[in-house]
């Protein structure tokens, strides 16, 4: 996720017993997969909404809420539910990030106690302004980074969705709008069905092909 902005994990979890006990919510942040106990600087924080529940429900869905301020960067240690931490890249492109950061969280061996009947199980359902990428390192000893999803809200411009690393392919229109690229420089447009064919008349694309949203 970018510095000096908001972003959201929505999730949701299941509970297959059922009872009136309460189940906290505590995600974490942590300078350091080695060092889970250290201190975050305090211009990240997270913060889960709900922050508790009782369990007499099946289904519940929390929204996990980052902030980062004061134009804080780095790679953190996520934790969201049980077992199990994941990198958090806030400020930087993959390409900025040493791979051997991320190796740490891919070799990692977890000891996880083995949850109760009473431990939910989580599934995570949709992101806003934060990109989810599968990071590979390469024998060269640098990242490799591919699009997972965007999911949750989907950016007003197709621009910005594109400057955040999105390939053209991935990039997602709002219903009854289309993808169009602009024939200069391939930037990218989202538009309506008429307007492409004016735009193509006066060309300033030659691409019609339709994206249409999931």
């Amino acid at each position: 996720m970018k510095s000096n902005s908001v972003g959201k994990i929505y999730a949701n979890f299941t509970f297959h017993v059922l009872n009136n006990q309460t189940w906290n919510f505590t995600p974490q942040l942590h300078a350091s997969l080695s060092d889970p106990n250290s201190i975050v600087p305090k211009d990240l924080t997270i913060i889960a909404v709900p922050s508790s529940i009782n369990e007499n429900k099946s289904n519940v869905a929390v929204t996990y809420i980052i902030t980062a301020k004061n134009d804080v960067k780095g790679v953190y240690a996520l934790f969201l539910h049980f077992c199990g931490q994941s990198p958090l890249v806030v400020g930087l492109n993959e390409s900025e990030v040493n791979p051997a950061v991320f190796n740490q969280f891919f070799t990692a061996v977890y000891e996880c106690p083995a949850g109760g009947e009473s431990t939910p199980a989580m599934n995570i359902t949709g992101y806003s302004n934060i990109i989810s990428k599968t990071i590979s390192t390469n024998s060269n000893n640098t990242n490799n980074a591919s699009l997972v999803n965007q999911l949750g809200e989907i950016p007003s411009s197709p621009l910005k969705q594109f400057k955040a690393g999105i390939k053209l392919s991935d990039i997602k229109c709002k219903e009854n709008f289309m993808l169009i690229t602009k024939h200069e420089d391939s930037s990218p447009a989202c538009v309506t069905s008429s307007t492409a064919i004016v735009l193509a008349e006066r060309g300033w694309t030659t691409d019609l092909q339709s994206h249409p949203r999931p």
